[in-house]
């Protein structure tokens, strides 16, 4: 008698077209998840096997749209990052990463979803020392970090008081495909395969680069497992490297060592040395990272070759 197949749960990711997005749904929809994407613009180049809406926290009655399919997880990637002050960004801030996610919970809960998982941020802790514990005490630095922690705090709370399955990971530094080229690593690949010299930042800072495959795979793991329910989890490498290195390691990877230093004063809302205890999430979802940097940044390089 031939087993049946399980029918696939289905996944819908918000902002499922940012970079952590598009590489969850990706990721989710090699593993048998049929995943929607939900984003405030569709993006220029669809990914066979996802289905894609609009979806805009300004006008949250497009979520509702959205849920009138049945669906079994919602995992949060959108947000708003810009650390500029000034009153606008201070009101994207409170309304992409705190008030958005109590609107978005408010109606999930009457859905009855089996768990949310809200992305949260490093920058939460602030300048404190590392390895960083989830139960270290948070002291956020931006207004970024403040309403991200704001939410991890909310979504705690709403497991105790009310039971909605909702999970924080805080993800620290993650690196891969279709990451902005205004990014680091990007920016460091992409000038040594065009053999171009640039500038590196101080670059005696100490930092915890996660792979984009290990943070997928921790995300869906988490997803399935209910003991994560309004636990703060740390997702990251666990292993502090120099962005000095990083560069060095790139230029031996393309024979190219183009790069000078700039010295800078550091933003006073930076962590100069910052890592994860990676302990818990081992403990709970029974998850390592398998992607050393090494390896990480040979598969990036080849990546960009392929797509420039």
């Amino acid at each position: 008698m031939e087993k049946k197949n399980k029918k696939k749960k289905t996944l819908l990711i918000l902002g499922g077209t940012g970079f952590i997005g598009k590489n969850l749904c990706e990721y989710a929809s090699k593993k048998n998840f049929t995943v929607i994407s939900a984003s405030k613009n569709f993006p220029k180049k669809r990914i066979p096997r996802i289905s894609y809406f609009r979806f805009n926290l300004k006008n949250i009655k497009s979520l509702k749209n959205i849920l009138k399919e049945k669906i079994d997880y919602v995992i949060n990637c959108s947000g708003y990052i810009n650390h500029k002050k000034g009153k606008k960004n201070r009101k994207e801030m409170f309304t992409k990463h705190f008030d958005g996610v109590k609107k978005i919970v408010n109606i999930l809960k009457k859905k009855k979803i089996k768990k949310f998982i809200n992305l949260g941020s490093s920058d939460e802790y602030g300048n404190i020392n590392s390895p960083i514990k989830e139960d270290a005490v948070c002291k956020p630095l931006t207004f970024y970090s403040f309403y991200k922690l704001c939410s991890a705090k909310f979504l705690s709370l709403m497991w105790k008081k009310n039971n909605f399955p909702a999970t924080t990971l805080r993800l620290f530094l993650a690196y891969g495909p279709h990451q902005k080229i205004e990014r680091v690593i990007p920016y460091i690949i992409l000038k040594s395969i065009k053999k171009e010299k640039y500038f590196i930042y101080n670059g005696n800072q100490k930092k915890d680069f996660c792979h984009i495959d290990d943070i997928c795979n921790a995300i869906l793991k988490c997803l399935v497992n209910k003991k994560t329910n309004g636990e703060i989890i740390n997702i990251a490498s666990g292993v502090p490297i120099t962005i000095k290195s990083i560069a060095d390691c790139i230029s031996k990877l393309t024979n190219f060592k183009g790069y000078s230093f700039l010295k800078k004063d550091y933003r006073k809302t930076e962590n100069k040395k910052l890592w994860a205890d990676i302990k818990k999430a081992e403990k709970i979802i029974g998850w390592k990272p398998k992607i050393n940097l090494d390896t990480g940044l040979k598969k990036l390089i080849q990546f960009y070759e392929n797509n420039n």
